[in-house]
């Protein structure tokens, strides 16, 4: 075998391992990315459970956040505070959603039921009040997708305090006619 076959045969075998080097780049940048994926969609989640037990810790933000998804206006200053509180954490994980959605790090449903998740809230009517009001604050995408959501497939109050009963004020008709408040949250927790 003459000197110039043995340097062609080297040539060979070197861009053969280079080809091999990147194909097995490539699988480990798309095991990667998999795994990211995995942990955002499950740390975003975790997240909002965690806020989720917050919130309920804490009746009188509930009691604020019922009321001000009813009437945000009208709200005391306190009920307003808390209810930004709580409806600014919304708004931002849709938009952590819609980021990480884009970037490919959460599955695509995922991004889209958050976005649906703060068009539900600001779908009502002390939602609608504030939202009104406050979308300037918020990045451009996601104040289009959050408008478009509640254009293309609004929610129905009802259907919102169905899907979270939490948030609902129980009244008694005959005591509200009475001119008597509702019951408050850490009232039903007394009678528990």
């Amino acid at each position: 075998m003459s000197l110039e076959t043995t340097y062609y045969i080297t040539q060979i075998i070197a861009v053969v391992l280079i080809l091999g080097s990147l194909i097995a780049i490539f699988i480990q940048q798309r095991k990667d990315h998999a795994l990211a994926k995995a942990e955002n969609q499950r740390e975003i989640l975790l997240k909002t459970t965690e806020w989720f037990d917050a919130m309920l810790s804490k009746p009188s933000g509930l009691e604020s956040v019922q009321n001000c998804l009813l009437h945000f206006k009208s709200a005391s200053s306190k009920e307003k505070a808390e209810f930004m509180q709580y409806i600014v954490k919304v708004i931002v994980m849709a938009e952590q959603a819609s980021f990480m959605k884009r970037e490919g790090l959460i599955d695509e449903d995922s991004g889209v039921k958050f976005i649906a998740f703060a068009a539900m809230h600001l779908g009502t009517p002390g939602g609608t009040e504030y939202w009104n009001d406050a979308k300037v604050a918020y990045a451009n995408h996601v104040v289009e997708a959050i408008d478009e959501r509640m254009r293309s497939d609004p929610i129905s109050v009802d259907q919102f305090y169905k899907m979270f009963p939490l948030f609902k004020i129980d009244s008694d008709p005959k005591s509200a006619a009475n001119g008597a408040s509702a019951p408050t949250v850490e009232a039903k927790a007394e009678e528990a």
